[in-house]
């Protein structure tokens, strides 16, 4: 017997913020150089929130005759920038010993030295070696080191970013796996996903994009890009045509391409076909992003994002004047909050953000062995002002002719066949799946009103839940819909490969949701936007426009079950905290929105 190498990787490492604990793969090696440079924000409140919220839930409501009535990037500042005397006593101390800041909408974006740095804080920051990044000597502060924070800036200054958050693995969703070949057949029982599958069950005949509609994957970490060629043998493949990345925003050179990159912007682009394909990748992390954002000019954002990262809502700490964060979930409160209203500023613009809702269950990665009897939400999926996107994947899959693409008329050898037909279930590994789809409430966000009559509906249907206490009844309730998850084809160095997760289901979303743009446009109106009361309103209204998940939960993680010691959230008939109101009928979806004001 022969066997192909069999390859399960997680891919692309990032940083979590959390400085309760220095993750395994860092080093602490001394005292940093006193002459190396740190890049920082120093994160000021927003002002007239409350006022922001207002305005979008009016213009994002279809029953308002403001309904897409989106605001300038002029206007949103006018209303949220922070008093100028605030901004200029934070900036007097935070340049007191020699920082260099520019000014952000709600920040200042700054660089100093790491004296400068142990002179402000009163504190020594520390080098430590990243040993899963070839040595690489990342600067931080260490828990256990002291520092200070001013009194007088009490309410004015919140946070500082980027100087004592360690870097980890698993940020990033999304499972790789090398296709297992044994005796020149496919080690796999599973059906392959391919555009032709999500053709076949999410009905996208006759909807076509447009140069109008503008979609981008964002990226965070420094993460790698993707390849023209792999796009190109995706769409070959596929037997659609190659397109075009019109816009790259960050550093994307094509080289030492990253399956999960690849993964955004093959699906994204290939169901997405006609319209503009934008890439955006940052080094940071969503704070310093939305920033970016707030500070970037209406025509050079896209009106659609895919966000395929997270991780755990309650281990979102950053540097805060309550000193070093613990393990709860009060001292992330500050980050979460100050970046989900910052979300909201971006949405008001007219931009739509689709977030997968992670991929261990809901317990998440930060406790895949489900040590704890609490849940733990991911986030910016747990964000009001986003559509989280869960993941569904086939049961009872069939390989049916006639075929559309060379891959389905012809698997190459060894692969799998592709699916087109079956029915959806729940992602999870209790079915076979190499992640399981997250969802549950947010900690910190309370139940919308869009969203409210739904999450009532549900917590009185009778579903799975974990018990009472263990999770946040009253919170924002995720994902909102789903899109099949597990078994993609995707190519990476000209080679095929099986990617499950619901980072597979959030570049779908953003092209369909790139698609209802494109048809709005030419009818005419304005784009989606914040999404959600349009979703909520026409799952209510139009159910052909769904494909409700009814079956699984998402009480397993990526880990697996647990002997069976793991909670979380079943799927019912209506919206649940497993799968959302379920999956696209697009063709039914985009003729619904094209028929909102």
């Amino acid at each position: 017997m022969s066997r192909a190498l069999a390859v399960l990787a997680l891919a692309a490492s990032a940083a979590a913020q959390s400085l309760h604990h220095v993750a395994d793969e860092f080093q602490r090696v001394g005292a940093s150089d006193l002459d190396a440079v740190l890049r920082f924000s120093a994160a000021m409140p927003m002002q007239n929130q409350a006022a922001l919220e207002a305005t979008l839930l009016d213009i994002s409501n279809p029953q308002s005759p403001n309904y897409g009535n989106w605001l300038t990037q002029a206007q949103v500042e006018a209303l949220t920038a922070p008093p100028a005397a605030v901004r200029a006593e934070v900036r007097a101390w935070v340049t007191s010993t020699g920082a260099s800041c520019g000014d952000y909408p709600t920040s200042l974006r700054c660089t100093a030295t790491v004296a400068q740095v142990n002179a402000l804080l009163a504190t020594t920051v520390s080098a430590f070696r990243q040993t899963t990044k070839g040595g690489k000597i990342v600067h931080r502060i260490h828990p256990d080191t002291p520092y200070t924070f001013p009194a007088h800036l009490d309410g004015k200054l919140e946070f500082l970013t980027n100087l004592a958050d360690f870097p980890t693995v698993k940020r990033r969703n999304g499972r790789v796996q090398a296709i297992e070949i044994v005796d020149g057949k496919a080690a796999a029982t599973d059906y392959a996903v391919l555009l032709e599958t999500l053709a076949d069950f999410y009905k996208t005949a006759g909807v076509k994009g447009s140069k109008a509609a503008t979609t981008s994957p964002a990226e965070f970490q420094a993460d790698s890009c993707w390849s023209k060629k792999d796009v190109a043998a995706m769409a070959k493949a596929n037997g659609v045509p190659d397109w075009n990345v019109s816009h790259v925003v960050g550093p994307c050179t094509g080289q030492n391409p990253d399956a999960e990159a690849e993964l955004d912007e093959q699906y994204m682009g290939a169901v997405g076909q006609g319209n503009s394909q934008w890439y955006w990748t940052d080094d940071d992390w969503m704070y310093d992003w939305t920033q970016t954002l707030m500070k970037t000019a209406d025509a050079e954002l896209p009106q659609v994002f895919s966000i395929s990262w997270g991780w755990s809502e309650a281990d979102q700490c950053q540097i805060d004047k309550v000193g070093p964060c613990k393990t709860n979930a009060k001292n992330s409160s500050g980050f979460v909050r100050a970046t989900n209203a910052q979300f909201a500023a971006v949405t008001a613009r007219g931009v739509t953000f689709m977030v997968s809702s992670g991929d261990s269950g809901a317990h998440g990665r930060t406790d895949d062995g489900c040590a704890t009897k609490t849940v733990h939400p991911d986030w910016p999926t747990s964000c009001p002002w986003i559509t989280a996107v869960g993941a569904s994947q086939i049961e009872n899959g069939e390989s049916k002719a006639p075929f559309t693409s060379p891959y389905c008329q012809k698997p190459p050898a060894g692969l799998p066949a592709c699916a087109t037909g079956g029915s959806e279930i729940t992602c999870s590994t209790a079915t076979k799946a190499l992640i399981t789809s997250g969802g549950g409430f947010s900690i910190f966000a309370p139940t919308p009103d869009w969203q409210s009559a739904a999450v009532k509906a549900y917590l009185a249907s009778g579903a799975l839940l974990p018990p009472a206490g263990d999770f946040n009844a009253t919170g924002r309730g995720y994902p909102d819909v789903s899109a099949l998850g597990h078994n993609y084809i995707i190519w990476l160095g000209g080679q095929p490969l099986q990617v499950d997760g619901t980072s597979c289901s959030a570049p779908v979303w953003g092209a369909v949701t790139g698609l209802v743009n494109a048809a709005r446009l030419a009818a005419g109106k304005k784009v989606v936007g914040f999404a959600n009361p349009a979703i909520y309103q026409i799952a209510a209204s139009t159910p052909a426009a769904w494909t409700d998940i009814v079956k699984g939960d998402n009480s397993c993680t990526e880990g697996g079950c647990n002997g069976g010691k793991c909670t979380g959230f079943g799927a019912v008939a209506g919206w649940d905290a497993a799968t959302g109101w379920g999956t696209p009928s697009v063709k039914a979806l985009v003729d619904a929105w094209v028929a909102l004001a």
